[in-house]
């Protein structure tokens, strides 16, 4: 797969609200051996990225 960073603008990036009140996420860094702990604020640096309310089912 390709880490959401990493997507074209040109495809719609869709995250559930909920990821936004967390302190920082974890996402793939480019290979399966690297991570990035990073703030959920850089969804709001990607042009592709819409913040959806209720995406995600059941409790977090």
């Amino acid at each position: 797969g390709v880490t959401a960073l990493g997507l074209p603008d040109d495809l719609p990036l869709w995250v559930d609200s909920r990821v936004m009140q967390c302190g920082y996420i974890i996402l793939g860094g480019g290979s399966r051996s690297i991570k990035i702990k990073i703030s959920p604020a850089v969804f709001g640096l990607t042009a592709n990225t819409e913040i959806v309310e209720g995406l995600a089912l059941g409790d977090a």
